[in-house]
């Protein structure tokens, strides 16, 4: 049976619930030999076992992040672009059958993205034909490639670390393996990740050209390495924070193993407890999914069945102050307030824009009734660092 694009609010927040797991389960896998490197080396330089500075401990624990992040924001980028096409094919030729059996799309809150991936290897429409949507043959022809539901990650033993050579739980140091560009060809001698399976499929099924596929990376790449530096950053202010408190409270050796390694957990840098790795990477993804749904309905022929947006929030009791007063809010896609209030519009943000067509019902396409002076309040109330449209602030050139 083919998989629906429409949820009802219970089934939203349920899958949201599951996908947050998923997704804390992918980061750990991802980032677990990074993290467990950084424990064990943080550590030894606070103690003075070795003669690694803190500075050179998060500058090197950044870099080595800086590839699995980078994987998420391509494949986040290249699943959106791939979804709203696929979206808004259904609705076009929905609008054009009149039929009402054709699912329609709707909300859905954020997800891992080898689950969007699979919900759209495996959409199917219940229609004579659809080789004329948007003139993009295979758009909806479920594809060959099939994501696995999990992949191992070397954690122990001694062989090198999943980004850029971290070292094993068993200590040994290893060089590590390259990660291979999304695009890349396949024979080497690690798996590849679920992220470069999903971005792999969706730039075979987007068409793109090397030169879009080199330019993606190559913006990706940058920004990587920008949010992992963001990254290296606050693990270096957590270990001055922590030689501090060592230098006034001073511990026996293991005691102050034990501290070290409790507060770094406390922190969210450690394997068993990633969460500010995990709060980062989402979020990140996020901004790059969204980047790839604004820019995908940017196309022509998008545009031109594209009447604007509704604001939608994961309706459940975690949905923030910030975006709860934006829930249903129904403006033009060329409203101005969507520079400001496209998602993610904080840390962790699981809202999204449901795309409403010119040929649904009237009352679907009317502009939200609202004052000046109240749009404006809720417009102020999101963070600065996130008042942005990531669809125009993540440019791919």
């Amino acid at each position: 049976m083919p998989v629906q694009l429409t949820e009802s609010t219970e089934a939203q927040s349920e899958a949201a619930d599951r996908e947050r797991r998923r997704i804390e389960d992918a980061i750990l896998r991802a980032t677990a030999p990074v993290l467990l490197w950084f424990t064990l080396d943080v550590t030894n330089s606070l103690l003075g076992r070795s003669s690694k500075s803190v500075s050179g401990v998060t500058d090197l624990a950044a870099i080595r992040l800086a590839p699995a992040i980078e994987e998420g924001l391509i494949a986040g980028y290249l699943t959106a672009r791939q979804r709203s096409l696929v979206g808004a094919s259904i609705a076009d030729h929905a609008a054009e059958v009149g039929s009402s059996a054709i699912p329609r799309p709707v909300a859905i809150p954020f997800r891992d993205i080898p689950t969007l991936t699979r919900e759209i290897q495996n959409t199917q429409i219940a229609a004579p034909s659809v080789d004329h949507l948007f003139n993009r043959s295979n758009l909806l022809r479920p594809g060959p490639v099939r994501l696995p539901t999990r992949r191992p990650v070397a954690v122990g033993g001694g062989s090198g670390g999943r980004a850029g050579g971290g070292s094993g739980s068993g200590g040994g140091s290893g060089a590590g393996t390259a990660p291979r560009p999304p695009g890349a060809s396949g024979g080497g001698s690690r798996p590849l990740s679920v992220n470069e399976l999903a971005a792999r499929f969706h730039e075979r099924r987007l068409n793109l050209s090397p030169a879009e596929m080199k330019a993606l990376q190559s913006r990706f790449s940058a920004q990587a390495q920008n949010i992992a530096g963001e990254v290296g950053n606050q693990m270096h202010k957590a270990a001055t924070r922590i030689a501090g408190d060592l230098i006034k409270s001073p511990l026996s050796s293991a005691d102050a193993t034990a501290y070290i390694r409790n507060k770094l957990g406390a922190m969210g840098f450690t394997q068993a407890k990633p969460h500010t790795i995990e709060t980062i990477y989402r979020t990140s993804v996020q901004m790059a999914y969204s980047a790839g749904q604004w820019e995908a309905d940017r196309d022509g022929a998008i545009q031109e069945i594209l009447w604007g947006y509704t604001y939608s929030t994961a309706a459940d009791d975690r949905v923030c102050p910030i975006c709860a007063p934006l829930d249903g809010l129904r403006l033009p896609k060329d409203d101005p307030a969507w520079d400001t209030i496209t998602p993610p519009n904080h840390y962790n943000c699981r809202c999204n824009l449901v795309k409403v067509f010119v040929d649904d019902a009237e009352s679907d396409r009317k502009r939200t009734e609202i004052s000046g002076s109240d749009l404006d309040d809720l417009l102020r109330a999101v963070p600065t660092a996130f008042a942005v449209n990531w669809g125009k602030a993540i440019r791919i050139p």
